[in-house]
This record gives C-alpha cells, sequence and structure tokens, in this order.
C-alpha cells in the first residue's frame, strides 16, 4: 500500500479549485467550510484566503493588521492573497461587506497534507504505545482538520472540516502516521506551529489524486478518463448517484 506526506506551500487544495463545479448556496458571505477557529497557515509563502459573497459585492478581509479587498465575481466568489508571513499568532481573520464573519486562534506555521490509503486512516488509539502518545499529547501548536470525504464525479469547490488542536480529547483519532510524524516536527522545531490537513481515501491509487487535465496528458490514463465519461453519457444517473454516496 502507498501513502503520501505532502508539504503544501500554502493552505489550499488544488483539486477543489480547479473546475470547480458547484457555486455557493446563498448570497451570505462565507469562508469555506473547511476554514475554521484553529486553524494554520502556512508561513513564508502568500497566503490565499477565498470564500463567497452577492455576486458583485466588495468584500474586505483582514489578517492580523493586514487589510486586501476583492470583488465576488458572478458566481459569488472572492478572493485575495495576503502577504507571506513568519511564525506568528494567534490571529483574527475575517471577511465583511455589509454583515462580518471572522475565525478566531490562527497560527502561522507549516501545513502539511496527510493523504494516501486505508493505512493513512488508522488512529492514533489503534497504533503502537497509543495510551502514552495519548496522554503526552496536549500541544496547542499542533492542530488537524479532517476533511470528510463526499464522493462527487466533478471536482467540488468546498468541503466540511474543523480544526482541532491535540489533546488528550482529541488525539486518539488523530491519523496514527500523521500525528507521530507532526509530533517529531514540534519536538526539533519547538516554535513552529504544525498543522495537518487529514484526507485519506481507502483504496485509492495515484492517479485518484490527480487531475483530469494531468492524467489526459498520458496516453494510457486518457483512455480511461474518456471510457468513464463516455459511461457517465449513456448512464447519467452515475454522477448524481455518486454524489449522494457521501455525508454532506
Amino acid at each position: 500500500m502507498t501513502f503520501t506526506i505532502l508539504r503544501k506551500c500554502c493552505i489550499l487544495l488544488p483539486l477543489l479549485l480547479v473546475g470547480a463545479k458547484f457555486a455557493g448556496a446563498d448570497d451570505a458571505i462565507r469562508f469555506p467550510g473547511w476554514f475554521s477557529d484553529h486553524m494554520v497557515l502556512q508561513r513564508e509563502r502568500p497566503i490565499p484566503i477565498w470564500g463567497w459573497a452577492k455576486a458583485g459585492e466588495k468584500v474586505k478581509v483582514q489578517l492580523g493588521d493586514e487589510t486586501q479587498t476583492a470583488q465576488a465575481d458572478s458566481g459569488g466568489r472572492w478572493q485575495v492573497s495576503f502577504s507571506p508571513r513568519p511564525v506568528g499568532g494567534p490571529f483574527v481573520l475575517s471577511a465583511e461587506t455589509g454583515a462580518k464573519i471572522r475565525i478566531s486562534d490562527v497560527l502561522i506555521g507549516d501545513v502539511w497534507l496527510i493523504s494516501g490509503q486505508s493505512n493513512m486512516q488508522i488512529p492514533v488509539k489503534k497504533g503502537t504505545g497509543a495510551e502514552e502518545a495519548i496522554e503526552t499529547s496536549l500541544d496547542d501548536k499542533l492542530r488537524l482538520v479532517h476533511i470528510r470525504e463526499r464522493p462527487a464525479y466533478y471536482p467540488m469547490n468546498d468541503v466540511n472540516g474543523q480544526w482541532e488542536t491535540a489533546s488528550p480529547q482529541t488525539v486518539p483519532m488523530f491519523p496514527c502516521v500523521g500525528y507521530y510524524f507532526a509530533r517529531k516536527l514540534r519536538e526539533e522545531m519547538k516554535d513552529v506551529p504544525i498543522g495537518l490537513i487529514r484526507a485519506p481515501v481507502g483504496s485509492t491509487v495515484a492517479e485518484t489524486w490527480l487531475s483530469r487535465k494531468d492524467l489526459k496528458r498520458n496516453k494510457a490514463f486518457a483512455y480511461y478518463v474518456n471510457k468513464l465519461d463516455a459511461m457517465a453519457e449513456k448512464f447519467p444517473e452515475m454522477k448524481t448517484n455518486m454524489e449522494e454516496l457521501g455525508p454532506k
């Protein structure tokens, strides 16, 4: 079985942005469903922040003492980019039009994507030395967001998730490999917050983590992408059924 631990240069999941099909559900200003209190943003890189509002509406976004502005496009989506920052926080991230939303306790550190197959889903409580690891797990600067699985035929522009800080109450369900990896980093870089994005899917092969565009560049993979498209055209209910399989 294969697994991947990839460092992200910024806190986003590219597959959620490329070819996104679904728009915001309403005109209320909002951040993505996996932006929440306790989130970690990547240090020393431009910081992209995005969300949705009423089409054409001007949005003021603030991270700490830095402010950026944007205008929602025809689909209601807006995006800004904040200057690269060193390790720091906690900060408040806010966005406002007429209404205002805010996220508290935001840290700047290193963000890592934990992905792969079912071996990357095994929780700490089922790993070797679990009892001791859980008892000594309290660490406000080690944080994780679990991306909930939701099957979809097309890349999605939003997913749900909640950031949590490491503690005996939360760590038992943290991914075992990812947690020990992050814990080792915290021991070696005590001043650097570590954020984990947990997004493994059991039984997936490497090709399923690539975009359609990249797959089609290879003749062998393009054959299977085209075959899938042909099947979906013949059985259009396949797309709808796929989206109804997983949790919202």
